[in-house]
């Protein structure tokens, strides 16, 4: 992971991205994976579905505490709601204000 943020610019909304390389913490990747490995294949395609008996059982298979279940859970919605504002046209507003930013601010192809 820390390979990757090194790659990403340092300008824009991925400003300070390169600093927090090295602190990622790769045992919270391990234990995301656990969680996820915890839900059934159904959970993992429709997270709406879980309830609270359901994610007591995940947190039990994961070895972790119901909140840090419910903490991913939370954090799976704002991507999926942030990429889905990036799929309707949020995208490209984006790229123009990281292109702006980045001091060309000139369409390609014009």
């Amino acid at each position: 992971m820390q390979s990757i943020l090194k790659m990403l610019p340092s300008v824009g909304p991925f400003a300070g991205l390169q600093q927090a390389a090295g602190s990622v913490d790769e045992k919270q990747f391990q234990r995301v994976e656990t969680i996820i490995d915890s839900m059934t294949k159904k959970e993992r395609q429709n997270s709406a579905i879980i309830n609270g008996s359901r994610r007591k059982r995940i947190a039990l298979g994961a070895g972790v505490q119901v909140s840090e279940v419910n903490n991913l859970l939370k954090q799976h919605a704002q991507m999926s709601k942030m990429f889905k504002t990036m799929g309707s046209g949020g995208g490209a507003k984006m790229q123009q204000r990281l292109m702006s930013q980045m001091g060309g601010g000139q369409r390609f192809g014009r």
